[in-house]
């Protein structure tokens, strides 16, 4: 068991051929949405954090250990699902010992703990790169994840890391049903445990015992005929921890009172009914206990400190506007609701620093920090009901406060603001606020719809991301909730704020085409000029971007891309973005949300596919950016057949405007670099739906589709007139052009799928031997590159393949193969520790140079020139 704490070493690795070309250091992954942050675990620190919790049963460990992955979804009884998961890493690590062959020297395994640190909505894990990266056998640790955090399905991983020897652990707050899983994944999902499948028939009344104490369990023996007995009887009844605090509560309290019958079975009766939280609303809590019980409700899941601040202001800037004379809340208002309402839940944060300190051997701490933790999200959901009825006003006032606290976490700036600190210190914080708030906004809109309405539309129209985000999640989390038409009806609100901006920007285009054409043909040419990337430290990076340069240096030369530029600027009307493009977007996400993480049936809804297609016909760019890039990337994958159609369609009518050089490594960087200095994306629905396709055929049930649309794609579009000399693309060769796109960013390192790394070399050799326009064959040779850099290092058939392409090269493509190469060449020397060995490039060079192929000949003997000339 390795207990060092230190970062590894950072590697920086290019992996431009998979989903999001990620770039690894080390345990961080970036992405185009944000990056992938482990904290490493010490075995001790583990132990002492575990050593108190009940001894799991061996037959649930066991399941674990054989299959080596498990997912805590529900309530689980009243158990802390993150206490467990930690429990179990720990039993795992223990277990993992090694013990040499004649059983006299054991010894711990080199086993890892890494606890995933979650700091963004927008995160999406490659979890599958993430274990096929790590070499060492590793416990990965995910705590409270979402569906959208993983870009495969649960089902996937469970299938891959036996192989691996890695263990997988989850906890999430989301259902079983929300995952899209069969049936049978219930061996490593299962949604109907309980406390005593995983402690044993005796938590329960282990549990009661612990919470009595010595003097309430003296008190409560009176009140039995037979104390072992009794004790579990009332346990039994309870059913859950969070009944058996209810319980305690309420039995302390009739004692304090000094009431002389309790009758036991209506305590239980009462503990466990719904009623409970009416009557501890309306009859025991005081007016500030009340108002505390609103607030816990509005930041449930944040941590202690949060709570404070946050109440600090709602209370100054809502609620003692309507009564000056309330003073602010403390811990002593939260006598009455702890235990009854909520509790305080350690968490499981690790304080670290970056790998940088030149000396001191930097560690990782743990953060001895609470949350908010309310004991049944039902009893929040119906605290509001009731609440709703005597506190309207004060809710209605506190949600504007809501919404301004939203906004402000999306600042960075407030990280540093002295009285912010609590609320906004860092990325972890600002996500529990923001998921604290939408969780707010959904419970309320459940309760009145129109309450909400015009802090969604605050929300919707927001220029961050992050607050957008805050506004689809509630939209989206109403269509689990049985309120599917105010979902309608509320997009279709938020919608026609869009469609207004598109109706208005075209009566105004037309004018001024009518006055001056000329004003159109000189707009923003500047749209095609690329803002230099900043040199990246790492050699490799720096090699690519020179190539990069040089390559859009010559598309911008291309006077036919700036009349397609033009062309596009024709459709997409009004590019500088406003509050509507912002709703549209919103929208947008939401229906990706709706599709992917609520919509159970397996035949999509036809008021959901709708809207796929009014949003595929919008004419705002930045609409279109978050339906390619976000809305198709989420629902493809669940629903490629009936897809299927409709993306080809989007190939088809955007084929005039297609992004002149797609970027397949889209990590965080470049994601935001699509926006040109005017701050507006440069999309290609084309580059969205190939990216939707990789997304899609990471699920394995998707593979066989997916390899019959790239082929079926592949095959109409071959049958293409030669010498297309049209200044136009066409809609066949629009399809080849994608097929291209994705061949580039699917993953080929497992032989077992259904499309080789080989299939992919054929189909792209077969395209450039075409005469097809000259857009397809740039992005085939794009493509063709990236592949190179990815695999030549790793796979002789690149090498074999590549050799006898260049024969179909032309010079500047020649040049710019050379640039590529170099850049393999020095990825390889950086990475290798045998000095005076040649690398992969240097050997497949000379072996070029003694080939009779005369263009494999030359860009050897200039490749390996460059080599040379590079400095040691």
């Amino acid at each position: 068991m390795s207990n060092s704490t230190n970062s590894e070493n950072p590697q920086n690795v290019n992996t431009s051929g998979n989903t999001y070309g990620v770039t690894q250091e080390g345990d961080i992954f970036q992405n185009f949405f944000g990056k992938t942050d482990f904290d490493e675990i010490s075995f001790e620190d583990l132990e002492s954090q575990t050593k108190e919790l009940p001894e799991i049963q061996p037959d649930f460990l066991n399941q674990l250990k054989e299959h080596r992955m498990l997912v805590l979804g529900g309530e689980l009884g009243g158990i802390n699902k993150n206490e467990l998961i930690l429990q179990l890493a720990y039993l795992v690590a223990q277990d993992s010992q090694k013990t040499d062959s004649d059983k006299t020297n054991p010894q711990k395994a080199d086993v890892s703990i890494k606890l995933w640190r979650h700091s963004s909505s927008q995160q999406i894990i490659d979890l599958e790169l993430e274990l096929r990266n790590r070499k060492s056998p590793t416990i990965f640790v995910f705590t409270d994840i979402e569906p959208k955090d993983i870009n495969c399905s649960l089902q996937h991983i469970y299938d891959i890391v036996p192989s691996l020897e890695h263990w997988v652990l989850f906890s999430t707050n989301r259902s079983f049903s929300s995952w899209h899983l069969n049936d049978n994944a219930q061996i490593f999902f299962n949604p109907n445990l309980n406390p005593q499948d995983i402690y044993g028939q005796d938590i329960l009344v282990n549990e009661l015992e612990k919470k009595l104490g010595k003097n309430l369990k003296l008190e409560l023996n009176k009140y039995l005929k037979n104390d072992a007995q009794g004790l579990k009887s009332i346990a039994e009844q309870l059913g859950d921890l969070g009944n058996i605090l209810r319980f305690v509560k309420l039995f302390d309290r009739k004692i304090q009172e000094s009431q002389t019958d309790i009758n036991i079975n209506d305590l239980i009766k009462e503990s466990k009914s719904d009623e409970f939280v009416r009557n501890l609303f309306q009859n025991i809590l005081s007016d500030r206990q009340q108002l505390m019980a609103l607030g816990i409700s509005f930041f449930n899941g944040m941590f202690e400190d949060q709570l404070f601040t946050a109440l600090e202001k709602v209370f100054t800037e809502a609620w003692r506007k309507r009564d000056p004379s309330l003073i602010a809340l403390d811990y002593s208002d939260l006598e009455e609701l702890i235990y009854n309402y909520f509790d305080f839940q350690e968490n499981n944060l690790y304080e670290g620093v970056s790998n940088i300190f030149k000396v001191v051997e930097t560690k990782t701490y743990k953060i001895d920090i609470r949350s908010i933790n309310i004991l049944s999200l039902g009893n929040r959901d119906q605290l509001f009901e009731i609440a709703w009825q005597s506190h309207r006003r004060q809710i209605i006032n506190a949600l504007e406060v809501l919404v301004n606290i939203v906004k402000e976490s999306a600042l960075e700036k407030n990280y540093y603001l002295l009285g912010e600190l609590d609320l906004y210190r860092n990325p972890i914080r600002c996500e529990k606020v923001r998921k604290a708030i939408t969780n707010t906004f959904s419970s309320i809109g459940v309760v009145s719809i129109n309450a909400v309405y015009s802090s969604l539309l605050q929300l919707a129209r927001h220029e961050k991301l992050e607050v957008r985000d805050v506004a689809a999640s509630v939209i989206a989390s109403w269509y689990e909730l049985d309120k599917k038409e105010e979902l309608f009806r509320i997009l279709q609100y938020l919608y026609n704020f869009s469609l207004e901006k598109e109706k208005a920007s075209q009566q105004l285009y037309e004018e001024v085409t009518e006055e001056d054409s000329d004003n159109v043909e000189n707009q923003d040419k500047s749209n095609l000029k690329e803002s230099e990337k900043q040199l990246n430290q790492n050699k490799i990076d720096l090699a690519r971007d020179k190539f990069y340069e040089s390559y859009q240096s010559l598309l911008e030369k291309n006077e036919e891309v700036k009349k397609r530029s033009q062309e596009e600027e024709e459709y997409y009307i009004n590019k500088k973005q406003d509050l509507h493009d912002y709703i549209g977007a919103t929208v947008a996400v939401t229906l990706g949300d709706v599709i992917y993480e609520y919509h159970k049936n397996k035949a999509m809804d036809d008021k959901l596919y709708d809207w796929l297609q009014e949003l595929s016909k919008s004419r705002l760019r930045f609409v279109h950016f978050y339906f390619g890039y976000y809305t198709l990337f989420w629902v493809v994958p669940l629903h490629l057949e009936k897809m299927r159609d409709l993306l080809k369609e989007i190939v088809q009518d955007h084929k005039d405007w297609l992004s002149e050089k797609p970027d397949l490594s889209l990590n965080k960087a470049t994601f935001m670099s699509l926006y040109n200095a005017d701050n507006h994306p440069k999309i290609s629905l084309s580059n969205a739906v190939a990216r939707s396709l990789t997304h899609a055929y990471n699920y394995p049930e998707n593979r066989e589709q997916v390899k019959d649309i790239l082929k079926s794609w592949y095959r109409e579009g071959s049958n293409v007139y030669p010498n297309n000399k049209s200044k136009n693309i066409t809609e066949k060769e629009a399809l080849l052009r994608t097929v291209a796109l994705t061949y580039g960013l699917i993953k080929y390192d497992d032989e077992r799928f259904p499309i080789l790394l080989e299939d992919a070399c054929s189909c792209l050799a077969e395209i450039l031997k075409m005469d097809n326009h000259p857009l397809v064959r740039k992005i085939v040779i794009f493509t063709v590159f990236v592949l190179t850099n990815e695999y030549f290092d790793k796979s002789d058939k690149i090498e074999e393949w590549l050799s006898d392409l260049v024969s179909n090269f032309n010079r500047t493509e020649q040049k710019n193969l050379v640039i590529e190469l170099t850049a393999i060449y020095i990825k390889e020397r950086v990475q290798s520790k045998k000095i005076n060995e040649l690398t992969t490039v240097e050997k497949a060079m000379n072996k070029w140079a003694k080939q009779e192929n005369v263009p494999a000949q030359q860009i050897a003997i200039k490749a390996l020139v460059s080599f040379a000339k590079l400095p040691e």
